[in-house]
This record gives C-alpha cells, sequence and structure tokens, in this order.
C-alpha cells in the first residue's frame, strides 16, 4: 500500500503536533516571539519531510510522486479569484473574523501578534509549501491510492479543517485544492493559492496593526446573506470556467501526446 493510509494519516499529524509542541517547549526567545514561532514551525516541517524522504529511499514506505511543473497563468489567476471568493465569503462561518460579533475580539487579538518579516515567512511562505506537500502531495495522494478519490479529497479536506480549527472555510478551500491537484498535477496551483490567501490574512493584520479603522467591515456584516449569495454565486461562475479551461488543456496535452 501507498503512505499513507487512513491511519497512518492521523498518526503522523498527532506526531506533527506532539514535535511542535516540543519544539515549542526547547525554542526560547523571548525577545523574538515571532522568530520563535517561525523556528517552531519550519524545524519540525523540515526533519518530518527529511525523515519521510529517508524512510522512501530506505524502502520503508512507498510514497506517490509529488508533481510540479509549468503553471498556466491564466488558469492560476482563475483559481486564486475562486480560492479569495471562498476565503472572503461571510456567509460559510458564523465565526468568521468579518462577523460583527467577533470583529473587535479578532482585531484585539491582532494587535497583540506582530506582524513583521518572521511571520511573513511562516504565514507566506513556510505554511503553503509544507501543508500542500503535507494535505496535498501527502495525504490526498495517499489515500486516493489506497481507497479512492472521494475518500482522499474527503479525509484530507476534512483534516485540513481540523487542523486549522476551521470545519466550514478551511475544509471548502482544502476541496477545492484538492480537486485543483487532481485535475492539474500540479501542486504548485495549491501552494500559490495557499500563499495568497495568507498574504490577505497577513495585509489584514498589517491593516488594523497600522490603527486604520475596521468599521466598514460592520456594513459588509449588516449584508452578510446577499454578499455571501453573490460570491458564491461568482464562485460557482468562475469554477465552471475553470473546469472548462483545463479540460480543454488536458485534451491539447492528448493531441501533442498521440501526434507524437
Amino acid at each position: 500500500m501507498r503512505f499513507p493510509t487512513l491511519f497512518q494519516s492521523f498518526f503522523i499529524l498527532a506526531v506533527l503536533f506532539v514535535v511542535q509542541m516540543l519544539f515549542n517547549s526547547i525554542i526560547n526567545l523571548p525577545n523574538y516571539k515571532s522568530l520563535e514561532d517561525l523556528l517552531t514551525y519550519a524545524i519540525p516541517a523540515v526533519v518530518f519531510l527529511c525523515g519521510l524522504k529517508w524512510l522512501e529511499k530506505k524502502e520503508y514506505i512507498f510514497i506517490d510522486p509529488i508533481t510540479a511543473k509549468k503553471v498556466n497563468m491564466i488558469n492560476l489567476a482563475v483559481s486564486i479569484l475562486i480560492t479569495l471568493l471562498i476565503f472572503l465569503n461571510q456567509g460559510l462561518d458564523l465565526f468568521s473574523f468579518f462577523s460583527q460579533g467577533n470583529m473587535g475580539k479578532t482585531a484585539e487579538s491582532i494587535l497583540k501578534i506582530p506582524a513583521d518579516k518572521f511571520v511573513f515567512l511562516k504565514m507566506v511562505v513556510a505554511a503553503p509549501i509544507f501543508e500542500e506537500i503535507l494535505f496535498r502531495g501527502l495525504i490526498f495522494k495517499g489515500i486516493q491510492s489506497n481507497y479512492s478519490t472521494k475518500v482522499g479529497l474527503f479525509v484530507s479536506s476534512l483534516l485540513f479543517g481540523i487542523f486549522h480549527l476551521d470545519i466550514v472555510g478551511s475544509t471548502l478551500l482544502a476541496f477545492f485544492w484538492c480537486w485543483l491537484y487532481y485535475k492539474t498535477d500540479n501542486i504548485l496551483f495549491c501552494i500559490v493559492c495557499h500563499a495568497i490567501c495568507n498574504l490577505v490574512g497577513f495585509l489584514l493584520r498589517l491593516y488594523i496593526k497600522a490603527g486604520n479603522d475596521i468599521s466598514f467591515l460592520e456594513d459588509y456584516s449588516n449584508h452578510k446573506i446577499v454578499i455571501s449569495i453573490i460570491m458564491s454565486s461568482a464562485s460557482v461562475f468562475m469554477l465552471v470556467i475553470l473546469v472548462k479551461r483545463l479540460s480543454i488543456h488536458k485534451n491539447s496535452i492528448k493531441s501533442i501526446t498521440y501526434n507524437r
């Protein structure tokens, strides 16, 4: 069987959690909290990936290759747009940071966290690369090979949502990124979309920490249902376009292959 199975998927996430807690207790940089958070996240991630590579080299486990190739920029732009429409859709989660009831708490929590280069590296660089390799390249592909594509899509997306403590929004994003990886066989699509998503969160943090007024978000909250319907409709419309574009691109590749 390919690595990981269902049980192995849960197990490696549990191990990652324990290892990150261990490094969190070892690494102590009180004057550089954001650097500490980056190291606590990145070091276990690197150790984990290197460990998997070693196990695969020794033939203790068998992992499907994670593919990355040239990206079609138009398809990528449409994928990013769909990602943002899902990410910013207020109706997906009652606990969204756009909701009026939680806006003040969210702004207050953001102000306590720095928005420097180390936070940027963690949010926009390290997290998208590692998490896409883990959830899409490893868990999704492993479960897909051992069970089915549907099981892989559902389980890996749900695990991603649980991992981010966001069952609705993050799970739906993960489902779209899994589908995107399945259709394109290109992990770069997922990494870039994930990075853009986190970049928006980072820029919001910068905006709030700069002391800018966020009361305009209350207007969005007051019209949540209408805005959610509009964004959901736009997401579906753009998804239909993407499906057609990916189908055309796949058929053109087959045509080139057959001509050779």
